[in-house]
């Protein structure tokens, strides 16, 4: 999540010879997914009134993502990094999402597997992917390709 803090890993030194000073344009997305028992669905962003919350190292990029969604936000929490999310902490986020009258939240694929089954079954519950877009996606598997077949 700390997407504009990105540093290319080191595999690109490896790629580097391939693309011979071929520019490639990427973007990062923010994607909007509903969860649900059945796994993780592409959703359109919708006009309810969400209770954010998250535990990493960045919120201000999770939060900056909302944003670029243009959600509605009703309440927010901002844990720690690497929250454990003990049953006093879900009974304690849980009454405060009620208080804040949201019935949906809204956190990261991170918190999310954190999360017991009960808390998410109470709440309409949607996460924030972030998703890597390439502006010429074949182009750069063309470059690539060729490297992890050796």
């Amino acid at each position: 999540t700390k997407t504009d803090n990105f540093t290319p890993p080191n595999m690109l030194a490896e790629f580097q010879s391939v693309f011979k000073g071929n520019s490639i344009v990427s973007s990062i997305i923010p994607v909007l997914m509903r969860y649900d028992s059945s796994g993780y669905h592409k959703s359109l962003p919708s006009s309810e009134v969400f209770f954010a919350f998250c535990g990493i190292g960045e919120p201000d990029s999770f939060f900056k993502s909302i944003k670029q969604l243009d959600l509605k936000l009703g309440g927010k929490r901002i844990f720690s990094d690497h929250q454990e999310y003990t049953e006093s902490v879900i009974t304690e986020l849980s009454a405060q999402i009620k208080s804040s009258n949201c019935t949906a939240i809204i956190t990261t694929e991170k918190d999310l597997v954190k999360l017991p089954d009960r808390f998410l079954d109470e709440f309409d519950t949607l996460v924030i992917k972030i998703e890597m877009e390439f502006e010429t996606e074949k182009a750069v598997l063309d470059m690539i390709q060729p490297v992890l077949l050796k």
